[in-house]
């Protein structure tokens, strides 16, 4: 089901086109195109982490750059929030962040930056949908 407080921000009559992002089906969207995305490969993944970091930093520690990509799970959100991280400290290397994601059970609460936290994110998606 589609939360019924979402609803009134989608456009009504006219020529518009609204993207609508969802960990869930989202079954109660009348004339819809739905498109399921998959995790990023992995070559996906280290451009992004490039894109935020910058292309010097990722050929420094390429393999651990990779490291990072497969510690994040391939997932965007992941991704960008340990970019982030990486790119508000310029000094740090990239390896230090690898260590940190390395020890299991820190692994989401190290995923933050600012606003932006992966537990938040699967919190959720995890809480209890009303029907």
């Amino acid at each position: 089901m589609y939360p019924a407080e979402d609803r009134p921000l989608l456009p009504g009559h006219g020529p518009a086109l609204t993207l609508v992002t969802s960990r869930h089906a989202l079954s109660g969207l009348e004339a819809v195109h739905r498109v399921e995305l998959a995790l990023l490969r992995h070559e996906e993944t280290v451009e992004l982490l490039t894109r935020i970091v910058g292309p010097e930093r990722v050929r420094r520690e390429e393999q651990t750059a990779r490291d990072l990509a497969e510690l994040c799970g391939h997932l965007p959100l992941a991704v960008r929030i340990a970019a982030q991280r990486l790119a508000s400290r310029p000094e740090e290397p990239i390896a230090e962040l690898v260590t940190e994601l390395a020890a299991h059970e820190g692994r989401l609460d190290g995923l933050r930056a600012g606003s932006l936290e992966v537990r938040a994110a699967f919190a959720l998606s995890y809480r209890p949908r009303l029907q």
